[in-house]
């Protein structure tokens, strides 16, 4: 397991209470979680450790749930 994957199961509580806040429904929470989970994965090179992944995380979340919304 990388240390990107890591830092994923370490904020996993926090973004599924985040994915909860923005849907309303546990069932579309946790596709909104998979799917950012998935975007996370793609992005890993992306990511730069200076940042905070809590935040940058829930960023492509909210962001992957207002394009979903669209």
């Amino acid at each position: 397991m990388t240390d990107f994957e890591k830092e994923i199961l370490a904020h996993h509580k926090q973004l599924q209470s985040y994915a909860r806040h923005l849907t309303r429904d546990s069932y579309l929470a946790e596709e909104l979680l998979q799917d950012t989970i998935l975007r996370l994965l793609s992005k890993a090179d992306k990511y730069e450790d200076r940042q905070k992944f809590g935040k940058w995380a829930g960023v492509i979340m909210r962001n992957n749930f207002y394009n979903t919304c669209r």
